[in-house]
């Protein structure tokens, strides 16, 4: 039950970003799932401009990033680790201006004697049609590992899925503008949620297709380290073969002017409480830099 508690912590911040609370779900088959996927002629499509890191490389910074959000993560209120997100400068790539954002995880040293954890997520986006274009991942989480990528070729609603370590090779239908977590992540951060009740999300992830609920509740004044801060609550929720995704309960607190999470907190079952506390405040570097 710890190793799983942490497998489920190296996941979270993509959670506090909104929008992989489906993976706890998905996570606990994850090991066993490679004797269902197809074994294919992997040919990226035409349409797609980037190509992913070869595994070790992901483990690499993408260059021209730079780091505009970093959260503290806490499990029943003790420091297990720290999370950022950084963000590259509008890039033009054929017809297509794009940017890369880089979402990364890691305990710290107390933690990491018992259960390293070391992943990161990085996902190119068509600021144009404000979708996914490609997801990369690579996790380290105690002896687990895992170096992936998914392309998406929107105009055919395609995804083709590589994992580099077992050579595994995967091709599903997606939505329409279908997004992956980081991605979605973005697009809510550009969007203005006054007077927005509910946004809904198609994402694609661990090869399987969510839809994801963002409900508004209310604006509210959060006293956050000393300081009274305006922000909105929401609760993420997650729907899969018309089941609500189960694990415990999400609340996000993200400020009114950015739409940028600040505070996360999951209770869960069986002693388990897991939050996200924003380091850094400052809307206006992250307006300007988003």
């Amino acid at each position: 039950m710890f190793k799983m508690k942490f497998k489920f912590f190296s996941i979270f911040f993509i959670i506090l970003l909104l929008f992989s609370y489906c993976s706890k779900s998905s996570l606990i088959a994850e090991g066993n799932k490679n004797s269902d996927e197809t074994k294919l002629d992997f040919t990226r499509p035409s349409t797609q401009v980037l190509s992913p890191e070869k595994p070790g490389n992901l483990e690499k910074t993408h260059a021209g990033l730079r780091k505009i959000l970093s959260y503290d993560i806490k499990w029943l209120g003790f420091h297990i680790g720290e999370a950022q997100l950084s963000i590259s400068e509008i890039k033009q790539t054929g017809s297509n201006p794009i940017r890369v954002l880089e979402a990364s995880v890691h305990t710290n040293n107390f933690l990491s004697k018992i259960y390293p954890v070391r992943d990161k997520y990085i996902s190119h986006i068509d600021l144009a049609r404000l979708c996914s274009i490609e997801y990369e991942i690579s996790r380290r989480e105690g002896r687990y590992r895992k170096d992936a990528v998914t392309i998406f070729d929107q105009d055919e609603h395609k995804a083709y899925f590589e994992n580099f370590l077992d050579n595994s090779k995967k091709e599903f239908s997606i939505p329409s503008d279908a997004q992956d977590p980081l991605s979605a992540l973005y697009c809510f951060m550009q969007k203005d949620i006054k007077n927005v009740d509910e946004i809904t999300y198609k994402i694609v992830n661990n090869e399987k297709i969510y839809s994801i609920f963002v409900d508004i509740k209310k604006e509210l004044l959060l006293n956050f380290k000393g300081k009274k801060i305006l922000v909105y609550e929401v609760v993420p929720y997650a729907i899969i073969d018309d089941k609500r995704v189960s694990g415990g309960n999400l609340v996000c607190f993200v400020m009114k002017d950015t739409s940028v999470p600040i505070r996360a907190i999951l209770k869960g079952p069986i002693f388990t409480k897991i939050e996200l506390i924003q380091k850094n405040i400052s809307a206006s570097a992250m307006k300007e830099a988003l």
